[in-house]
C-alpha cells in the first residue's frame, strides 16, 4: 500500500500520517507540501495506491490529480493484470510500454459547496472531505475509499435541489456551459464543445465516450485538441471559462 499525502500544513499532514499508518502499519507513506518537494524522491509516482490531498493550496492539489488522473496518463491504467501469482500488476499499452495505476483520490476542503465538490469530482477525486470531520470518520474513509466508494459532504448534498439532478446523480440545469456567442469557444468544433459540455457536467473521460457514441481514445484526441485550442493545459483551467448559465446557451 502507498500513499501519498499533500498539504501545505506539517501538523496536519502528520496527523494524515498518523491514521493512515493506523489502518496500513506496513504501508509506505509520503507526504509532502507540493509537488517540488517530491521531484528529489526517485520512484514517488510509482504505483501510488492513494493520493490524500488539501484543497486548501488547490494549485498544488490540483497539479498533483493532474499527474495521476489527467490525460497525460491512458486511462487504461484503471484495469490492473494479474502478475500470475494472483497479484495485480499495473499494465501496459499495446505497444508494451508500462504505466501506473491510478490512485483513488481524497480531497480535503475547509468548507467544501456544491460548485467546489462538483470541480474536484470532475478531475476524478473518489471523495471530498471537510477539514471538520472527526479523525475516526477519515479513518474509517481510508478503507471504504479503497474498496471503490465514494464520500460527499452531507452539508453539500443538502444544497442540491432534489428536482435538479442529471446524469448519475450529477446536479443538472445550474452548469456553467458553453455560450454561442462567447468568441473564446469559437475555435472549438461542434464535438469539442459537446466533450467540454460533458467534462463540465463531471463526466469522465469512458462515460464520455459512452454519452457520444464514441471510443475512448477518440474522446482524449477531442480532450487534448480542445485543450490546444482554448490556449489551456489542465480541464479545470477550460472549466472555469464556462460563465454562462446552461438555460441561457441554447446549446
Amino acid at each position: 500500500m502507498k500513499v501519498l499525502i499533500q498539504s501545505s500544513y506539517a501538523m496536519e499532514r502528520a496527523g494524515i500520517v498518523g491514521l493512515v499508518n493506523k489502518v496500513w502499519p506496513d504501508g509506505e507513506v509520503l507526504d509532502v507540501e507540493d509537488r517540488a518537494a517530491l521531484e528529489g524522491v526517485k520512484g514517488w509516482d510509482e504505483n501510488v495506491d492513494l493520493l490524500i490531498l488539501d484543497w486548501r493550496n488547490e494549485a498544488a492539489a490540483e497539479e498533483l490529480i493532474e499527474h495521476f488522473l489527467g490525460s497525460g496518463f491512458d486511462c487504461s491504467f484503471d484495469v490492473k493484470k494479474s502478475n500470475g501469482n494472483g497479484e495485480e500488476k499495473g499494465g501496459s499499452d499495446k505497444n508494451g510500454t508500462a504505466f501506473k495505476n491510478r490512485p483513488a483520490t481524497i480531497v480535503f476542503c475547509h468548507r467544501p459547496d456544491v460548485e467546489q465538490t462538483r470541480r474536484i469530482v470532475a478531475l476524478g477525486a473518489k471523495a471530498v472531505v471537510p477539514l471538520t470531520d472527526p479523525p475516526s470518520v477519515v479513518a474509517a474513509l481510508l478503507n471504504f475509499i479503497m474498496a471503490g466508494g465514494t464520500y460527499l459532504p452531507l452539508a453539500v448534498l443538502n444544497q442540491v435541489p432534489a428536482n435538479s439532478q442529471g446524469r448519475g446523480g450529477r446536479p443538472a440545469g445550474a452548469h456553467a456551459v458553453i455560450s454561442a456567442d462567447d468568441p473564446r469557444f469559437k475555435v472549438l468544433t461542434r464535438r469539442q464543445r459537446e466533450v467540454l459540455r460533458l467534462i463540465n457536467r463531471g463526466l469522465s473521460n469512458e462515460e464520455i465516450a459512452e454519452e457520444i457514441g464514441v471510443t475512448l481514445n477518440t474522446v482524449k484526441s477531442h480532450v487534448s485538441s480542445m485543450l490546444k485550442a482554448l490556449g489551456v493545459k489542465r480541464r479545470t483551467q477550460a472549466m472555469r471559462m464556462l460563465t454562462v448559465p446552461e438555460d441561457r446557451t441554447g446549446l
